[in-house]
């Protein structure tokens, strides 16, 4: 792991790669996560693959500043590393949530449209689409989240979790 050349593992490419996440045919998959804006973390050392989730920190939520950053998703053939295009993909975004106060340390996600068909809230959801009509779509948070109820496992969601889960298919 070493988004933005930031660490904490500073003798790899700057990004974050996640191994083996998909299979085209006999082609293994690996997911690398780039940064194409200024990266602003709070620390790296949570910027890591764990229990099949990819995990990026950025820095802010203890301010009223927002921190943003744009991210570059591609898939890479794991035996040649050269970028691959699926056809259509489900990707999941999960456990967005908040510190105490409202306004403070929300998390959001930006889509961009571009190469999206749909995407999905579970219902009832905790989320809360803040973008205007027309526009790439935006989700915040709007409960706050503690530690303890972050999910263990992509596949085994609590209600919780999947209320605070988007799924998106691209093509």
């Amino acid at each position: 792991s070493n988004l933005g050349g930031l660490g904490p593992d500073l003798n790899v490419p700057k990004t974050i790669r996640l191994a083996s996440v998909a299979k085209m045919g006999d082609v293994t998959l690996d997911l690398e996560v780039s940064n194409q804006s200024v990266y602003v973390p709070t620390t790296t050392r949570w910027n890591r693959v764990s229990k099949g989730f990819g995990n990026v920190n950025l820095g802010g939520v203890q301010s009223d500043v927002e921190n943003m950053m744009r991210l570059k998703l591609a898939f890479i053939n794991q035996a040649t590393g050269t970028p691959v295009v699926l056809p259509r993909f489900r990707l999941s975004y999960f456990d967005f949530d908040m510190q105490n106060e409202p306004g403070s340390g929300k998390e959001c996600l930006t889509l961009s449209s571009t190469h999206i068909e749909e995407y999905m809230l579970s219902q009832p959801t905790e989320l809360v689409k803040t973008s205007p009509e027309g526009a790439d779509p935006r989700f915040c948070a709007t409960r706050k989240g503690i530690g303890s109820d972050n999910p263990s496992d992509p596949l085994d969601l609590t209600d919780l979790q999947r209320q605070r889960t988007i799924e998106v298919t691209y093509v």
